[in-house]
């Protein structure tokens, strides 16, 4: 990805092609039928306090151990019985429904696709021209958290009726006069109460689910490409990509309970137990597993292929961690030994892997590039 400058503007979202559907566990038969609607983009109140915060000290560096993969991956062509892939979408985000039937897909430029994964086609596209650049589902399935590059905005839409003109919140969100207004990642609290956005601009954000009330903003002024909160929703953990280190802060407090160095993270993802944590590295083609309580670097994991390391995924079980990288590479290590257990390869023509997202169940493990694939898995 890559920072544009932008003059500041009166953005307006067009969002056309809407559609909806009756729940998310319902079986879909067609396609529904087309809607129109727009939403407008509101900028942030000029009276908006932005609270600020000063980061604690780097935490005591630890031995760094790393990893040389033993083990002769098994390629696995696209064409295999076991891959399924997503006709003509060009993607940059994904996330899977709770009960993992549907598959949310976050386009450049066509809005969301939402696709039937049992019945192997798209059930429906809403946000017609709209680039979404994150996507988060609440704990209960219910509602889908939507960053949107075109203004900036973060967005919550209802599954049930998931079309703009029932958005149950619009957050003006990131971007300024320097920054384009990308929201490079979304997600929950535990109990849904909250979402925490991050961007381009430097800012993490922290809103009110139910009413859209900014409650912190932090500046760590740094690009941040993704954030997590932990599995107790205790703390919320944000890679900061050029300093290279990673920040956590005390939701009851929003005080920094720690700071350790790290490395470009261009994504991250936090295991079921909160523990540990895998980021990608970014432009040193690598990922790393993470103590989070101690910032110890557990394993650095190598990889033969020189695309970037753009985007990882946490098995729901714990078992497994999964990288994707530039060159249209994903690997799979295990989280205890950390032996390299499989590699994925994608033809050149399908580029890089933008995101990368295990099932709820830990199945099946979906890709997001120039195509969208979804791999079954057979588990080590």
């Amino acid at each position: 990805m890559k920072i544009n400058q932008i003059a500041l503007l009166t953005l307006v979202f067009i969002i056309s092609g809407c559609a909806s559907l009756s729940s998310p566990t319902a079986t879909p038969t067609e396609v529904p039928p087309t809607l129109t609607s727009t939403s407008t983009f509101i900028p942030i109140p000029t009276d908006t306090p932005t609270p600020t915060i000063t980061p604690s000290p780097t935490a005591t560096e630890t031995e760094t151990p790393t990893l040389t993969p033993d083990p002769t991956p098994t390629p696995i062509s696209i064409k295999s019985n076991n891959a399924i892939l997503v006709p003509d979408i060009d993607a940059r985000s994904l996330v899977w429904s709770r009960d993992g039937k549907y598959l949310y897909i976050g386009t450049y430029d066509k809005g969301v696709t939402i696709y039937d994964v049992a019945n192997k086609k798209i059930f429906a596209n809403v946000g017609n021209n709209a680039n979404i650049s994150s996507l988060a589902i609440s704990p209960d399935g219910k509602i889908l958290a939507v960053g949107i590059a075109n203004d900036g905005s973060v967005r919550l839409w209802a599954v049930e009726n998931i079309r703009p003109e029932y958005e149950v919140t619009i957050f003006p969100a990131h971007g300024d006069k320097v920054f384009s207004p990308d929201v490079l990642g979304v997600a929950f609290s535990p109990d849904g109460k909250l979402v925490a956005s991050c961007g381009f601009d430097g800012k993490v954000i922290v809103w009110d689910a139910a009413t859209g009330k900014m409650i912190k903003k932090f500046d760590v002024q740094d690009s941040v490409f993704e954030v997590a909160f932990s599995p107790d929703g205790k703390s919320l953990i944000a890679g900061l990509s050029v300093k290279e280190e990673f920040m956590v802060w005390d939701t009851s407090t929003w005080e920094v309970l720690n700071t350790f160095e790290g490395d470009q993270s261009w994504d991250l993802s936090l295991s079921p137990d909160g523990s540990k944590m895998i980021s990608a590295g970014g432009g040193i083609h690598e990922a790393n597993l993470w103590d989070v309580n101690t910032g110890k670097l557990l394993f650095n994991f190598q990889k033969e292929t020189d695309g970037f390391a753009e985007t990882v995924s946490y098995d729901p079980n714990g078992k497994l961690v999964a990288l994707g990288d530039g060159y249209g590479y994903v690997f799979f290590w295990d989280t205890i030994t950390g032996e390299l257990i499989k590699e994925f390869h994608i033809d050149a023509e399908y580029r890089g892997i933008s995101a990368i997202a295990f099932s709820p169940d830990g199945t099946k493990i979906a890709t997001a590039g120039a195509q969208v694939i979804i791999w079954n898995l057979d588990k080590p």
